[in-house]
Protein backbone atom coordinates (compact mmCIF):
# COMPACT_ATOMS: atom_id res chain seq x y z
CA UNK A 1 0.00 0.00 0.00
CA UNK A 2 2.85 2.35 0.93
CA UNK A 3 4.48 1.73 -2.46
CA UNK A 4 1.41 3.05 -4.25
CA UNK A 5 1.24 6.05 -1.93
CA UNK A 6 4.90 6.93 -2.55
CA UNK A 7 4.41 6.39 -6.28
CA UNK A 8 1.40 8.67 -6.31
CA UNK A 9 3.30 11.30 -4.33
CA UNK A 10 6.25 11.04 -6.73
CA UNK A 11 3.97 11.38 -9.73
CA UNK A 12 2.31 14.40 -8.15
CA UNK A 13 5.67 16.01 -7.39
CA UNK A 14 6.84 15.42 -10.97
CA UNK A 15 3.63 16.98 -12.31
CA UNK A 16 4.09 20.01 -10.07
CA UNK A 17 7.71 20.41 -11.20
CA UNK A 18 6.77 20.09 -14.87
CA UNK A 19 3.96 22.60 -14.46
CA UNK A 20 6.31 24.94 -12.63
CA UNK A 21 8.93 24.64 -15.37
CA UNK A 22 6.33 25.29 -18.08
CA UNK A 23 5.03 28.35 -16.24
CA UNK A 24 8.59 29.56 -15.72
CA UNK A 25 9.18 29.14 -19.44
CA UNK A 26 6.10 31.24 -20.17
CA UNK A 27 7.21 33.94 -17.75
CA UNK A 28 10.68 33.95 -19.29
CA UNK A 29 9.25 34.19 -22.81
CA UNK A 30 6.93 37.00 -21.74
CA UNK A 31 9.82 38.88 -20.14
CA UNK A 32 12.13 38.44 -23.12
CA UNK A 33 9.39 39.47 -25.53
CA UNK A 34 8.68 42.55 -23.43
CA UNK A 35 12.34 43.56 -23.34
CA UNK A 36 12.71 43.07 -27.09
CA UNK A 37 9.59 45.14 -27.80
CA UNK A 38 10.84 47.87 -25.45
CA UNK A 39 14.12 48.03 -27.38
CA UNK A 40 12.40 48.11 -30.78
CA UNK A 41 9.83 50.65 -29.60
CA UNK A 42 12.56 52.97 -28.34
CA UNK A 43 14.22 52.90 -31.75
CA UNK A 44 10.93 53.43 -33.57
CA UNK A 45 10.34 56.56 -31.47
CA UNK A 46 13.62 57.96 -32.78
CA UNK A 47 12.43 57.49 -36.35
CA UNK A 48 10.89 60.01 -38.67
CA UNK A 49 8.97 57.43 -40.69
CA UNK A 50 8.28 53.69 -40.48
CA UNK A 51 8.63 51.67 -43.67
CA UNK A 52 8.71 48.05 -44.80
CA UNK A 53 11.30 48.17 -47.59
CA UNK A 54 15.00 47.44 -47.20
CA UNK A 55 16.05 49.05 -50.50
CA UNK A 56 17.68 52.03 -48.78
CA UNK A 57 19.06 50.09 -45.83
CA UNK A 58 22.67 50.44 -46.91
CA UNK A 59 24.93 49.01 -49.56
CA UNK A 60 25.91 45.83 -47.74
CA UNK A 61 22.39 44.81 -46.74
CA UNK A 62 20.68 42.40 -49.12
CA UNK A 63 16.90 42.89 -48.75
CA UNK A 64 16.07 39.88 -50.92
CA UNK A 65 17.24 37.20 -48.49
CA UNK A 66 15.36 38.15 -45.32
CA UNK A 67 11.78 38.75 -44.18
CA UNK A 68 11.79 42.48 -43.53
CA UNK A 69 9.27 43.75 -40.99
CA UNK A 70 10.43 47.30 -40.16
CA UNK A 71 12.61 49.84 -41.96
CA UNK A 72 13.26 52.95 -39.88
CA UNK A 73 14.25 56.35 -41.26
CA UNK A 74 16.11 57.99 -38.36
CA UNK A 75 17.25 61.57 -39.05
CA UNK A 76 20.68 61.38 -37.41
CA UNK A 77 21.77 58.40 -39.51
CA UNK A 78 19.63 58.64 -42.66
CA UNK A 79 22.68 59.36 -44.82
CA UNK A 80 24.10 55.96 -43.87
CA UNK A 81 20.93 53.94 -44.42
CA UNK A 82 17.80 52.61 -42.75
CA UNK A 83 17.73 50.51 -39.60
CA UNK A 84 15.99 47.23 -40.43
CA UNK A 85 14.34 44.59 -38.25
CA UNK A 86 13.93 41.26 -39.99
CA UNK A 87 13.26 37.57 -39.37
CA UNK A 88 15.61 34.78 -40.34
CA UNK A 89 14.88 31.04 -40.31
CA UNK A 90 18.03 29.49 -41.82
CA UNK A 91 21.70 29.52 -40.88
CA UNK A 92 20.89 30.29 -37.25
CA UNK A 93 24.01 28.75 -35.74
CA UNK A 94 23.66 28.52 -31.97
CA UNK A 95 20.46 30.54 -31.92
CA UNK A 96 17.21 28.69 -31.23
CA UNK A 97 14.68 28.43 -34.03
CA UNK A 98 12.38 28.28 -35.68
CA UNK A 99 13.05 32.00 -36.31
CA UNK A 100 15.40 34.65 -34.98
CA UNK A 101 14.67 38.39 -34.97
CA UNK A 102 17.66 40.38 -36.22
CA UNK A 103 18.52 44.08 -36.30
CA UNK A 104 20.57 45.65 -39.08
CA UNK A 105 22.06 48.99 -38.09
CA UNK A 106 24.81 50.87 -36.28
CA UNK A 107 26.03 49.84 -32.83
CA UNK A 108 24.89 51.72 -29.73
CA UNK A 109 27.14 52.94 -26.94
CA UNK A 110 26.47 52.52 -23.21
CA UNK A 111 24.28 55.64 -23.21
CA UNK A 112 22.12 54.42 -26.09
CA UNK A 113 23.67 56.72 -28.70
CA UNK A 114 24.57 55.62 -32.21
CA UNK A 115 28.28 55.15 -32.85
CA UNK A 116 30.24 55.56 -36.07
CA UNK A 117 31.37 51.93 -36.08
CA UNK A 118 30.50 49.66 -38.99
CA UNK A 119 26.89 48.59 -39.34
CA UNK A 120 26.10 44.95 -38.72
CA UNK A 121 23.52 42.22 -38.18
CA UNK A 122 22.72 41.45 -34.54
CA UNK A 123 20.37 38.81 -33.17
CA UNK A 124 17.87 40.48 -30.86
CA UNK A 125 15.79 37.49 -29.70
CA UNK A 126 15.50 33.85 -30.77
CA UNK A 127 12.79 31.20 -30.45
CA UNK A 128 10.31 33.21 -32.50
CA UNK A 129 7.17 31.37 -33.62
CA UNK A 130 6.93 30.62 -37.35
CA UNK A 131 3.21 29.76 -37.57
CA UNK A 132 1.52 32.01 -40.17
CA UNK A 133 -1.10 34.33 -38.70
CA UNK A 134 -4.64 33.54 -39.88
CA UNK A 135 -6.22 36.17 -42.11
CA UNK A 136 -9.16 36.49 -39.70
CA UNK A 137 -6.75 37.31 -36.87
CA UNK A 138 -4.99 39.89 -39.03
CA UNK A 139 -8.29 41.57 -39.83
CA UNK A 140 -8.90 41.90 -36.12
CA UNK A 141 -5.40 43.01 -35.11
CA UNK A 142 -4.84 45.29 -38.09
CA UNK A 143 -8.09 46.85 -39.31
CA UNK A 144 -8.16 49.24 -42.27
CA UNK A 145 -6.36 51.51 -43.04
CA UNK A 146 -3.52 49.66 -41.33
CA UNK A 147 -0.94 47.78 -43.43
CA UNK A 148 0.39 44.43 -42.23
CA UNK A 149 4.15 44.02 -42.47
CA UNK A 150 5.89 41.94 -43.72
CA UNK A 151 4.16 42.64 -47.01
CA UNK A 152 5.93 40.05 -49.18
CA UNK A 153 5.76 37.05 -46.83
CA UNK A 154 3.02 35.65 -44.57
CA UNK A 155 3.26 37.34 -41.15
CA UNK A 156 4.20 35.03 -38.29
CA UNK A 157 6.03 35.48 -34.98
CA UNK A 158 6.94 39.14 -35.46
CA UNK A 159 4.80 41.48 -37.47
CA UNK A 160 3.55 45.04 -37.42
CA UNK A 161 0.37 46.90 -38.25
CA UNK A 162 1.53 50.20 -39.74
CA UNK A 163 -0.81 53.16 -40.05
CA UNK A 164 0.40 55.99 -42.25
CA UNK A 165 4.15 56.38 -41.93
CA UNK A 166 4.59 56.98 -38.21
CA UNK A 167 2.41 54.61 -36.14
CA UNK A 168 2.91 50.89 -35.64
CA UNK A 169 1.37 48.18 -33.49
CA UNK A 170 4.05 45.53 -32.91
CA UNK A 171 3.29 41.85 -32.25
CA UNK A 172 5.96 39.43 -31.01
CA UNK A 173 5.30 35.74 -30.32
CA UNK A 174 7.94 33.60 -28.64
CA UNK A 175 7.72 29.87 -28.03
CA UNK A 176 7.77 28.20 -24.60
CA UNK A 177 9.12 24.78 -23.64
CA UNK A 178 7.84 21.85 -21.61
CA UNK A 179 10.00 20.09 -19.04
CA UNK A 180 11.17 17.70 -21.76
CA UNK A 181 12.48 20.58 -23.85
CA UNK A 182 9.78 20.46 -26.49
CA UNK A 183 8.00 23.56 -27.72
CA UNK A 184 4.28 23.26 -27.00
CA UNK A 185 2.99 26.77 -26.41
CA UNK A 186 3.57 30.38 -27.35
CA UNK A 187 3.51 33.74 -25.64
CA UNK A 188 2.48 36.90 -27.51
CA UNK A 189 3.26 40.47 -26.50
CA UNK A 190 2.19 43.59 -28.36
CA UNK A 191 2.93 47.29 -28.14
CA UNK A 192 1.84 50.42 -29.98
CA UNK A 193 4.51 52.99 -30.80
CA UNK A 194 4.68 56.28 -32.70
CA UNK A 195 7.67 57.62 -34.65
CA UNK A 196 8.24 61.01 -33.05
CA UNK A 197 11.33 62.47 -34.71
CA UNK A 198 10.73 65.61 -36.70
CA UNK A 199 13.15 67.77 -38.63
CA UNK A 200 10.97 70.90 -38.34
CA UNK A 201 7.58 72.21 -37.30
CA UNK A 202 4.73 71.90 -39.77
CA UNK A 203 4.83 75.49 -41.07
CA UNK A 204 8.46 76.45 -40.57
CA UNK A 205 10.02 75.70 -43.95
CA UNK A 206 11.89 79.01 -44.01
CA UNK A 207 13.97 78.04 -40.99
CA UNK A 208 14.78 74.37 -41.54
CA UNK A 209 16.05 72.74 -44.70
CA UNK A 210 15.22 69.10 -44.00
CA UNK A 211 11.86 67.88 -45.29
CA UNK A 212 10.51 64.39 -44.75
CA UNK A 213 8.80 62.94 -47.82
CA UNK A 214 7.07 59.63 -48.17
CA UNK A 215 6.29 58.13 -51.56
CA UNK A 216 3.56 55.60 -52.29
CA UNK A 217 2.97 54.00 -55.68
CA UNK A 218 -0.46 53.96 -57.28
CA UNK A 219 0.73 51.63 -60.03
CA UNK A 220 0.51 52.76 -63.61
CA UNK A 221 1.01 50.81 -66.81
CA UNK A 222 3.90 50.95 -69.26
CA UNK A 223 4.32 48.65 -72.23
CA UNK A 224 7.49 47.49 -73.86
CA UNK A 225 5.65 45.85 -76.73
CA UNK A 226 2.20 44.70 -77.76
CA UNK A 227 3.55 41.68 -79.61
CA UNK A 228 2.58 39.52 -76.66
CA UNK A 229 -0.83 39.04 -75.12
CA UNK A 230 -1.13 40.41 -72.53
CA UNK A 231 1.30 43.19 -73.37
CA UNK A 232 4.73 43.06 -71.73
CA UNK A 233 4.90 45.63 -68.93
CA UNK A 234 8.05 47.38 -67.79
CA UNK A 235 8.90 48.57 -64.31
CA UNK A 236 9.31 52.26 -63.57
CA UNK A 237 12.33 53.68 -61.76
CA UNK A 238 12.01 57.05 -60.05
CA UNK A 239 15.12 58.96 -58.95
CA UNK A 240 15.15 61.78 -56.40
CA UNK A 241 18.32 63.88 -56.50
CA UNK A 242 19.60 67.21 -55.17
CA UNK A 243 23.29 66.96 -56.08
CA UNK A 244 24.00 69.29 -59.01
CA UNK A 245 27.59 68.04 -59.24
CA UNK A 246 26.69 64.36 -59.51
CA UNK A 247 23.39 63.45 -61.22
CA UNK A 248 23.89 59.80 -60.22
CA UNK A 249 23.80 60.67 -56.52
CA UNK A 250 20.10 59.97 -56.09
CA UNK A 251 17.66 58.03 -53.98
CA UNK A 252 16.20 55.53 -56.41
CA UNK A 253 12.84 53.87 -56.06
CA UNK A 254 11.73 51.03 -58.32
CA UNK A 255 8.08 50.07 -58.49
CA UNK A 256 5.89 48.20 -60.93
CA UNK A 257 2.21 48.24 -61.78
CA UNK A 258 1.19 46.09 -58.81
CA UNK A 259 3.42 47.21 -55.93
CA UNK A 260 3.73 50.03 -53.48
CA UNK A 261 1.03 49.90 -50.82
CA UNK A 262 3.43 51.06 -48.15
CA UNK A 263 4.83 54.61 -48.37
CA UNK A 264 8.61 54.78 -48.55
CA UNK A 265 10.53 57.56 -46.76
CA UNK A 266 12.82 59.87 -48.72
CA UNK A 267 15.02 62.57 -47.23
CA UNK A 268 14.80 65.91 -49.01
CA UNK A 269 16.93 69.04 -48.53
CA UNK A 270 14.70 72.02 -49.31
CA UNK A 271 17.69 74.37 -49.58
CA UNK A 272 18.51 72.72 -52.91
CA UNK A 273 16.40 72.06 -56.02
CA UNK A 274 15.04 68.51 -56.15
CA UNK A 275 14.97 66.71 -59.49
CA UNK A 276 12.53 63.83 -59.91
CA UNK A 277 13.27 61.56 -62.88
CA UNK A 278 11.07 58.76 -64.25
CA UNK A 279 12.68 56.02 -66.37
CA UNK A 280 11.07 52.92 -67.86
CA UNK A 281 13.26 49.85 -67.33
CA UNK A 282 12.95 46.19 -68.20
CA UNK A 283 14.19 43.19 -70.13
CA UNK A 284 13.90 42.66 -73.85
CA UNK A 285 14.72 44.55 -77.00
CA UNK A 286 12.77 45.76 -80.00
CA UNK A 287 10.25 47.63 -77.88
CA UNK A 288 7.93 50.05 -79.61
CA UNK A 289 7.72 52.32 -76.55
CA UNK A 290 10.14 54.93 -75.28
CA UNK A 291 12.21 53.23 -72.60
CA UNK A 292 15.49 51.63 -71.63
CA UNK A 293 15.76 48.06 -72.92
CA UNK A 294 17.75 45.32 -71.21
CA UNK A 295 17.98 47.15 -67.87
CA UNK A 296 17.12 46.04 -64.35
CA UNK A 297 17.33 49.27 -62.35
CA UNK A 298 20.86 48.77 -61.00
CA UNK A 299 22.43 51.06 -63.59
CA UNK A 300 23.51 54.68 -63.08
CA UNK A 301 20.89 57.24 -63.97
CA UNK A 302 23.16 58.64 -66.68
CA UNK A 303 22.95 55.27 -68.47
CA UNK A 304 19.26 55.82 -69.20
CA UNK A 305 18.87 57.69 -72.46
CA UNK A 306 15.09 57.80 -72.20
CA UNK A 307 13.41 59.48 -69.24
CA UNK A 308 11.44 62.52 -68.17
CA UNK A 309 12.39 64.76 -65.27
CA UNK A 310 11.03 67.68 -63.30
CA UNK A 311 12.90 69.96 -60.91
CA UNK A 312 11.21 71.37 -57.81
CA UNK A 313 12.36 74.72 -56.43
CA UNK A 314 11.04 74.87 -52.88
CA UNK A 315 11.03 78.68 -52.95
CA UNK A 316 8.68 78.62 -55.95
CA UNK A 317 5.42 76.78 -55.18
CA UNK A 318 4.52 76.90 -58.88
CA UNK A 319 6.91 73.97 -59.29
CA UNK A 320 4.88 71.69 -57.00
CA UNK A 321 1.33 73.12 -57.27
CA UNK A 322 1.56 74.67 -53.84
CA UNK A 323 -1.21 76.41 -51.90
CA UNK A 324 -1.75 80.17 -51.92
CA UNK A 325 -2.80 82.14 -48.88
CA UNK A 326 -5.32 84.29 -50.76
CA UNK A 327 -7.17 82.01 -53.20
CA UNK A 328 -7.64 78.43 -54.38
CA UNK A 329 -4.62 78.01 -56.65
CA UNK A 330 -4.60 74.73 -58.57
CA UNK A 331 -2.40 74.41 -61.66
CA UNK A 332 -1.40 70.78 -62.07
CA UNK A 333 1.03 71.40 -64.95
CA UNK A 334 4.02 72.45 -62.90
CA UNK A 335 6.32 73.03 -65.89
CA UNK A 336 4.91 74.99 -68.83
CA UNK A 337 7.30 73.16 -71.18
CA UNK A 338 6.28 69.64 -70.08
CA UNK A 339 2.67 68.58 -70.26
CA UNK A 340 3.69 65.08 -69.15
CA UNK A 341 4.35 65.96 -65.50
CA UNK A 342 1.36 66.80 -63.30
CA UNK A 343 1.02 67.46 -59.57
CA UNK A 344 -2.62 66.81 -58.64
CA UNK A 345 -4.39 67.99 -55.50
CA UNK A 346 -8.05 68.31 -54.51
CA UNK A 347 -10.10 69.54 -57.44
CA UNK A 348 -10.56 68.69 -61.12
CA UNK A 349 -8.52 65.88 -62.68
CA UNK A 350 -7.16 66.77 -66.16
CA UNK A 351 -9.01 64.96 -68.95
CA UNK A 352 -6.62 62.66 -70.74
CA UNK A 353 -7.37 59.50 -72.68
CA UNK A 354 -6.66 56.16 -71.13
CA UNK A 355 -4.44 53.15 -71.28
CA UNK A 356 -5.40 50.22 -73.54
CA UNK A 357 -3.57 46.95 -72.99
CA UNK A 358 -4.55 45.52 -76.38
CA UNK A 359 -6.60 47.63 -78.83
CA UNK A 360 -7.93 44.55 -80.62
CA UNK A 361 -9.15 42.90 -77.42
CA UNK A 362 -10.76 45.08 -74.72
CA UNK A 363 -10.13 43.94 -71.17
CA UNK A 364 -10.94 45.02 -67.60
CA UNK A 365 -7.40 46.43 -67.38
CA UNK A 366 -8.20 49.12 -69.93
CA UNK A 367 -8.59 52.63 -68.54
CA UNK A 368 -10.66 55.19 -70.48
CA UNK A 369 -9.12 58.12 -68.60
CA UNK A 370 -6.75 59.25 -65.88
CA UNK A 371 -9.78 60.11 -63.76
CA UNK A 372 -11.12 56.55 -64.11
CA UNK A 373 -7.72 55.13 -63.15
CA UNK A 374 -7.81 57.14 -59.92
CA UNK A 375 -11.49 56.27 -59.43
CA UNK A 376 -10.53 52.59 -59.34
CA UNK A 377 -7.97 53.49 -56.65
CA UNK A 378 -10.81 55.03 -54.57
CA UNK A 379 -9.34 58.51 -54.95
CA UNK A 380 -11.73 60.33 -57.32
CA UNK A 381 -15.47 60.72 -57.82
CA UNK A 382 -17.52 61.88 -60.78
CA UNK A 383 -17.93 65.64 -60.65
CA UNK A 384 -21.48 66.52 -59.54
CA UNK A 385 -21.58 69.17 -62.27
CA UNK A 386 -20.48 66.73 -64.96
CA UNK A 387 -22.53 66.95 -68.19
CA UNK A 388 -20.72 64.79 -70.71
CA UNK A 389 -23.10 61.97 -71.61
CA UNK A 390 -24.41 62.05 -75.18
CA UNK A 391 -27.90 61.15 -74.01
CA UNK A 392 -28.67 63.13 -70.83
CA UNK A 393 -31.80 61.06 -70.32
CA UNK A 394 -29.68 58.04 -69.36
CA UNK A 395 -26.98 59.39 -67.02
CA UNK A 396 -25.90 55.96 -65.86
CA UNK A 397 -22.88 55.77 -63.61
CA UNK A 398 -21.28 53.07 -65.78
CA UNK A 399 -21.62 55.29 -68.84
CA UNK A 400 -19.94 58.15 -67.11
CA UNK A 401 -17.11 55.98 -65.83
CA UNK A 402 -16.21 54.73 -69.30
CA UNK A 403 -16.64 58.05 -71.10
CA UNK A 404 -13.21 59.69 -71.60
CA UNK A 405 -14.87 63.12 -71.45
CA UNK A 406 -16.26 62.59 -67.95
CA UNK A 407 -14.95 65.08 -65.44
CA UNK A 408 -13.57 63.43 -62.30
CA UNK A 409 -12.54 65.31 -59.18
CA UNK A 410 -10.33 64.58 -56.20
CA UNK A 411 -12.92 65.40 -53.54
CA UNK A 412 -12.92 67.08 -50.19
CA UNK A 413 -14.49 65.17 -47.32
CA UNK A 414 -17.69 67.17 -47.74
CA UNK A 415 -17.87 66.42 -51.48
CA UNK A 416 -17.35 62.72 -50.84
CA UNK A 417 -20.12 62.56 -48.24
CA UNK A 418 -22.50 64.41 -50.58
CA UNK A 419 -21.82 62.10 -53.54
CA UNK A 420 -24.92 60.21 -54.68
CA UNK A 421 -23.23 57.59 -56.89
CA UNK A 422 -21.22 55.74 -54.22
CA UNK A 423 -22.57 53.32 -51.63
CA UNK A 424 -21.77 53.67 -47.95
CA UNK A 425 -19.29 50.79 -48.26
CA UNK A 426 -17.56 52.45 -51.22
CA UNK A 427 -17.27 55.70 -49.30
CA UNK A 428 -15.80 53.82 -46.34
CA UNK A 429 -13.13 52.35 -48.64
CA UNK A 430 -12.29 55.74 -50.13
CA UNK A 431 -8.82 57.26 -49.74
CA UNK A 432 -9.15 61.00 -49.25
CA UNK A 433 -6.13 62.92 -50.49
CA UNK A 434 -4.68 65.00 -47.68
CA UNK A 435 -3.82 68.68 -47.85
CA UNK A 436 -0.19 67.61 -47.37
CA UNK A 437 -0.28 65.26 -50.37
CA UNK A 438 0.08 65.46 -54.14
CA UNK A 439 -0.54 62.80 -56.76
CA UNK A 440 2.32 62.95 -59.25
CA UNK A 441 1.29 61.61 -62.66
CA UNK A 442 3.96 61.21 -65.33
CA UNK A 443 3.74 60.46 -69.04
CA UNK A 444 7.00 58.82 -70.11
CA UNK A 445 6.21 57.51 -73.58
CA UNK A 446 4.89 60.66 -75.29
CA UNK A 447 6.26 64.19 -75.47
CA UNK A 448 3.01 66.03 -76.19
CA UNK A 449 -0.68 65.67 -75.48
CA UNK A 450 -1.41 66.74 -79.07
CA UNK A 451 -0.61 65.24 -82.46
CA UNK A 452 0.99 67.28 -85.22
CA UNK A 453 -2.46 68.10 -86.65
CA UNK A 454 -3.70 69.41 -83.30
CA UNK A 455 -5.83 66.39 -82.43
CA UNK A 456 -5.52 64.80 -78.97
CA UNK A 457 -2.68 62.29 -78.74
CA UNK A 458 -4.31 58.90 -77.88
CA UNK A 459 -1.02 57.61 -76.45
CA UNK A 460 -0.76 60.41 -73.91
CA UNK A 461 -2.50 59.08 -70.78
CA UNK A 462 -0.45 60.25 -67.75
CA UNK A 463 -0.59 56.70 -66.40
CA UNK A 464 2.98 55.54 -66.93
CA UNK A 465 4.19 56.47 -63.45
CA UNK A 466 1.73 57.54 -60.75
CA UNK A 467 2.54 57.95 -57.08
CA UNK A 468 1.51 59.92 -54.00
CA UNK A 469 3.99 62.18 -52.22
CA UNK A 470 3.34 63.30 -48.66
CA UNK A 471 5.12 66.33 -47.21
CA UNK A 472 4.21 69.22 -44.92
CA UNK A 473 5.39 71.68 -47.55
CA UNK A 474 2.32 70.91 -49.66
CA UNK A 475 -0.01 72.19 -46.94
CA UNK A 476 1.91 75.40 -46.32
CA UNK A 477 0.20 78.61 -47.51
CA UNK A 478 2.46 80.74 -49.72
CA UNK A 479 1.96 84.42 -50.62
CA UNK A 480 0.96 85.09 -54.22
CA UNK A 481 4.32 86.79 -54.87
CA UNK A 482 6.04 83.41 -54.40
CA UNK A 483 4.34 81.89 -57.45
CA UNK A 484 6.86 82.55 -60.22
CA UNK A 485 6.88 81.29 -63.83
CA UNK A 486 8.75 78.03 -64.20
CA UNK A 487 12.36 78.95 -65.08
Amino acid sequence: MSIFVIGALGFGLMTVLQTSQTESSKIKARTENSRALDFISDEVRRARTIGTDGTNAGRTFDPTTETIVLSLDIPSITASGRIVYYLKSTGLGNWKGPQVLYRWGPPLDADGNYTTAAWGHEALIDGINDTPIASSALTSSCPSPGLVSPVSDPPSGFYACITGTNTAQLFLTGQTKTASGEYDDSQTNDSQVVARARIRDADDTDTYTGISWSVKSLGGKYECSRSTSPATLWDMRTDFGSDSTDPDNTTKWIQNSSIGTQPQPIEVDSSKPLTITSSAIGPGTGCNSVGNSSTDGSEDLRDYGENISHTINFDNPTTFNGDRDDDAYNTSQVDSTKSGVRFLKKGDVPKFGGYTANPSSPSPDDQPSLGKFLYDKHMTIISPTNITIDDPSTPLVDERLTNPETQFIIPTKEELLADLTLTAAEKAAFSLLGDDQRIIAVEVGQDSDELANGDPNPGFDLQDNIFIVTSDIFSKKFPSTSFLPYP
